[in-house]
């Protein structure tokens, strides 16, 4: 049952990642069109100062989903009933301190968005964020008991139905109207509907969520909880500074409308990093399982399987961003909303890296190494935004994501090797280093080569231009993988496998 419930979840959280992916893209396409690149680095920019403010949550939905899977399974509806009530009060405070913070920010938007000609108070637009966020706090938390239930396809299912309904509202507004104060209040009632109907559906599943006489928590069980909270807020400030600051820093040194012209790049960017870190976190309850044997060569054997797959991948996709990104863009919405090409090459790195953490986080995140490297995204971050800093000044826009790749360079080359190769694994952090500087320089000379081949002619016709950008991606990067290491046992064993599921196909055909 729980397996079949986990490919529940993973289908379902595929079809809604795909369906947010090409709805985003018709909607920025058409947004861009109608209101042009100064209102979408706004909107970009405080989506950006949003999450600044979601700090405030500090992982308190992650501890609580952890504290339901027991009572769940053991059908404890007491503790149930007393883990929703703390939870539903502790988003309430979260809701309220999230909105003083947001009116505390207001009379400083005019200093963070600079320059921007737009006709709307930029006030009225955050306070329309704002309520958006709040909505969805006040009312989301009974979502933990899906997820800690395995029934988040359920969610996955509603969210599908709203965002392509959002999306086809929203585009029509700014075709009629074009009016970007609409745009978004429609955007806050379809969150206030959405939320509406998953609690309905919710209290007709789980009566017990609805019950009064609610026995409060236990202090102990609540300690636990916040203990839980106080080693998740590292990391989630970590998380934050690492990926949520960039259009903030933009915005101050480079202007709003350069925000705007990141925001499409990074919609790309993104959506193949949602994609492929959805794909491997899948394993990690599999992976779960495994360490419970505590057999440390045969979770390594695992490991490498795994990790080999994920330098694969994450090389496949990182090269056809390189190689088909400007191409796409330019037919997407225009060449004129290109960054310059050193941009493009810092954002592909930084791509790269952060899609090779998907594999050894899966056995870290199984292994519950947290409290242990809890210090590690404080350093990441104070790296990050120094970096940054300094890098800006010489390189221009390029430096911000310049900064990003020195912070990852602490977690690949210091928190992985020490807390995850050495303790989980017991091997030596020297064949760490070797696999990983080995796997960069294939990966830069694979890129190099694809790009060098479809740049050395010239061709006008953008459509024309995507369809050999992509042929190259698909046809060089492979070739030269395979060529170099088609001898090794994992290679083998995923050749062996591919060869099993094409048997199969052919068998119940």
């Amino acid at each position: 049952m729980r397996a079949k419930a986990s490919f529940k979840n993973v289908v379902a959280s595929t079809i809604l990642n795909v369906v947010t992916i090409l709805a985003g893209l018709v909607a920025q396409a058409i947004f861009v069109s109608h209101l042009g690149v100064t209102y979408l680095g706004v909107n970009s920019l405080f989506t950006n100062l949003i999450s600044v403010l979601g700090v405030v949550e500090v992982g308190l939905g992650s501890a609580i989903i952890f504290s339901l899977y027991k009572p769940l399974a053991e059908r404890d509806v007491e503790r149930i009933k007393s883990l929703m009530a703390f939870y539903k009060s502790g988003y309430r405070i979260i809701a309220f301190i999230v909105l003083v913070l947001g009116l505390i920010m207001m009379p400083f938007l005019k200093s963070i968005v600079g320059d921007a000609s737009i006709d709307v108070s930029l006030q009225l637009i955050f306070g329309l964020f704002l309520a958006d966020v709040i909505v969805s706090y006040l009312f989301s938390y009974k979502r933990s008991i899906l997820i800690a239930d395995q029934k988040q396809y359920i969610f996955s299912g509603i969210h599908v139905g709203y965002t392509i309904l959002l999306n086809t509202l929203q585009v029509l507004i700014l075709i009629l109207t074009g009016n970007y104060i609409l745009y978004l209040v429609i955007k806050v009632i379809m969150r206030f509907i959405e939320n509406v109907a998953i609690n309905i559906i919710i209290d007709r599943r789980y009566p017990l969520v609805v019950q009064n006489k609610v026995v409060p928590l236990e202090k102990s069980i609540k300690q636990d909880i916040l203990r839980k909270v106080k080693g998740l807020f590292f990391h989630k400030i970590g998380a934050f500074v690492v990926n949520g600051t960039d259009n903030i820093v933009i915005s101050v040194f480079f202007g709003i409308k350069v925000v705007g012209l990141y925001s499409n790049y990074f919609l790309i960017i993104n959506a193949v990093n949602v994609l492929i870190t959805q794909a491997f976190s899948a394993i990690t309850a599999n992976v779960g399982n495994l360490l419970v044997l505590k057999n440390e060569k045969q979770t390594f054997a695992a490991y490498k399987k795994v990790r080999f797959a994920n330098f694969w991948l994450s090389s496949l996709v990182s090269i056809g961003v390189l190689v088909c990104l400007e191409s796409f863009i330019s037919l997407w919405v225009g060449s004129e909303y290109l960054l310059p090409f050193g941009v493009l090459l810092a954002l592909v790195a930084n791509l790269y890296l952060t899609l090779m953490r998907a594999s050894v986080q899966s056995f870290k995140d199984a292994a519950g190494i947290f409290h242990e490297d809890r210090y590690i995204p404080i350093v990441e971050s104070l790296v990050n935004v120094l970096a940054s800093l300094a890098l800006l000044h010489f390189f221009g826009l390029a430096g911000v994501f310049m900064g990003t790749i020195c912070s990852s360079l602490v977690i690949h080359l210091f928190s992985y090797p020490h807390f995850v190769y050495m303790k989980l694994f017991g091997e030596n952090r020297r064949s760490y280093y070797m696999e990983f500087f080995k796997h960069l320089i294939v990966v830069s000379f694979a890129g190099a080569l694809t790009l060098g081949i479809t740049r050395m002619f010239y061709i006008d016709n953008v459509w024309m231009r995507l369809i050999i950008d992509i042929l190259a991606t698909l046809i060089v990067p492979n070739t030269l993988l395979y060529v170099m290491y088609r001898r090794t046992g994992e290679l083998k064993y995923f050749m062996k496998l591919a060869v099993k599921i094409i048997h199969k196909v052919k068998h119940r055909a």
